[in-house]
This record gives structure tokens, C-alpha cells and sequence, in this order.
């Protein structure tokens, strides 16, 4: 099987005919977006998801605080200390590595 560059060549030409620099921008930039991460991401659900990350930090700030007054609660408020920072390191994450466009 052999390939007709030529005829490739012509086809390629009749297609992008009907195409301006900023579709094709576009066109380039989505690409880009879904190769590098695989997802299209909402601005909502993103805002949304942060907001929830955001409540469940403070609800370990406060039970952090309760177990540091009650007697015995030293390992457990080790282990909502911890994961209070797995929290605020994936928001860290969202914030600074998600790029959206509007």
C-alpha cells in the first residue's frame, strides 16, 4: 500500500481552507488540555470541591482543639493533625496546578 502525499497534501489544504488562526488556537489548546490531563474540569464543581475540602479542615481545626483539652486524645489528634495536612496539601494542589480559561 503506498500513500499519495499529494492527494494528502490536497485534502489537508481543503480542510483547514475553512479555518481561521483562532479556531484552530482553540482547537490546539483543547487538545492540549485533554492530552495533558485527560479531563475537562468545571470552574463550579472545582470552586465547589475546594469549598468542601476548605468545611472539612475546619471540622478537623476543631476537633484537633477538643481532643488537645480531653485526657488520652494525644493519638488521635496526631491522626487529625496528619490528615488536616493531606487536606490542605491537595488544595494547595488544585489551586496552584489547575489552570482554567474561561
Amino acid at each position: 500500500m503506498s500513500l499519495d502525499l499529494n492527494k494528502l497534501e490536497n485534502k489537508l489544504d481543503e480542510a483547514l481552507s475553512n479555518e481561521t488562526s483562532e479556531t484552530l488556537n482553540k482547537f490546539l489548546n483543547d487538545k492540549r488540555m485533554t492530552k495533558e490531563t485527560g479531563v475537562i474540569i468545571d470552574a463550579n464543581k472545582l470552586d465547589s470541591a475546594l469549598e468542601l475540602l476548605d468545611d472539612l479542615a475546619k471540622m478537623m481545626d476543631d476537633r484537633i482543639v477538643e481532643l488537645h483539652k480531653a485526657q488520652g486524645g494525644q493519638q488521635a489528634r496526631h491522626a487529625y493533625i496528619f490528615y488536616r495536612e493531606k487536606v490542605w496539601n491537595a488544595m494547595r494542589e488544585l489551586n496552584q496546578g489547575i489552570k482554567i480559561e474561561n
